[in-house]
């Protein structure tokens, strides 16, 4: 069983909570944020808390580092790390360029470490069960859209503005989605469009039309309105299969499949924590090296 800090306890790491807590590869043995009134450290109250990182880590010398802080502050929390020779885990996207992407999985390899980023939507109940219906059938075409109420009136929120943007934060988990599905080798854009907001100049709207291992793919990322929602819709055999990332569901020919067993993203880290195999890469840096050479094309 390895030893984990977690670092960071934003919005995002409350969920994470029941798979740590069930997980027989890791064990939680510290908490780190900044903040003292972190969101999520009253779900946490019971492990060591830290607000710095290097101090957690001279008192508890955990084996893995996992990275749930803002996109911008990976690379420099991760660099710590792994020249001490801590494995890390770190929440997608992992870094914001490809250069330190490969800086930081060469830095793990020098070290003896390992570099792993968290696609937690390939861990998805949905997708696992579209997977168990349809694995063998070939897919024609895909459309996934999704919306997150992060904006309002063309302006992304405030606290929202550190996420770096709709397709950084939100295409991240689509391409994560493709991984999982499709081969993911001859990756052509066809184009990519974006609305920005009108305050930080950050995309809170992306179409993205791309042709994957030969297949039509598009990516809609919004944004611009109140609005939470995530749905995946995969032509087979000519016929339309509806993931409901949503609600958990595979809606097709009529019948509905249901597999939801908790709160969506909690099931995500749940199946995560409690599955996790050290070393594994699901495809990281592929996935990585198109979200960037996408986000150029909507600058």
């Amino acid at each position: 069983m390895k030893r984990v800090a977690l670092i960071g306890l934003g919005t995002i790491s409350k969920f994470y909570e029941k798979g740590l807590k069930n997980s027989s590869p890791l064990k939680l043995v510290a908490t780190v944020d900044l903040s003292k009134d972190a969101t999520a450290r009253e779900a946490f109250s019971k492990y060591p808390f830290y607000t710095e990182y290097q101090k957690a880590y001279e008192a508890q010398k955990f084996d893995y580092a996992l990275i749930a802080t803002p996109p911008h502050t990976h690379f420099e929390i991760a660099k710590y790390f792994l020249e001490k020779g801590v494995s890390v885990i770190v929440e997608k996207p992992a870094v914001l360029n490809l250069q330190e992407y490969d800086f930081l999985a060469s830095l793990a390899k020098e070290k003896g470490a390992y570099f792993t980023v968290m696609f937690h939507w390939q861990y998805a109940n949905e997708l696992e069960g579209y997977l168990s219906l349809f694995q063998n059938e070939p897919i024609e075409e895909i459309k996934i859209k999704i919306c997150d109420n992060y904006g309002v009136g063309g302006i992304i929120r405030d606290e929202k503005r550190g996420l770096n943007g709709a397709w950084l934060d939100s295409g991240v988990n689509a391409l994560s989605v493709l991984a999982k599905l499709l081969p993911f080798v001859d990756v052509q854009i066809l184009s990519a469009e974006s609305q920005v907001c009108k305050e930080s100049g950050l995309p809170l709207y992306c179409d993205v039309r791309l042709k994957m291992d030969g297949i039509p793919v598009e990516i809609v990322v919004d944004w611009r309105e109140d609005t939470d929602q995530k749905d995946s819709w995969l032509k087979v055999e000519g016929k339309t299969v509806w993931v409901n990332h949503t609600q958990e569901r595979v809606l097709f020919d009529g019948k509905t499949y249901d597999f939801a067993e908790m709160q969506r993203l909690e099931s995500h880290y749940y199946n995560y924590f409690t599955r996790f195999k050290e070393g594994e890469t699901q495809k990281g840096r592929r996935i990585h090296e198109v979200l960037f050479a996408v986000n150029e094309r909507l600058r």
